[in-house]
């Protein structure tokens, strides 16, 4: 199994209570250096090459906001999809 070089937050954190203590020390900037968000495809596609490169076959994509689910899966079979399914 390839090393994704750090531990799950469910590893640590097993309960709500240490998961939303955790979280309180998290500011949006460091989401965003850790994370590929907006609404260019090219630094996701980077992302997740690290992990096909490593041997991984299966990805998730997440939009986190009910009201825009519709609007996130018309546009990635858009970009994002063909992009990825060129890895």
């Amino acid at each position: 199994m390839a090393e994704i070089g750090y531990t799950l937050m469910s590893e640590r954190t097993p309960t709500r209570q240490l998961t939303d203590g955790a979280a309180e020390t998290v500011r949006p900037e460091d989401i965003a250096e850790a994370t590929p968000c907006g609404a260019g495809v090219d630094a996701a596609v980077e992302a997740v090459r690290e992990y096909t490169d490593a041997g991984f076959t299966h990805v998730a994509l997440v939009q986190i906001g009910h009201e825009h689910q519709r609007e996130f899966f018309d546009r990635s079979k858009k970009e994002p999809l063909p992009a990825l399914r060129g890895l």
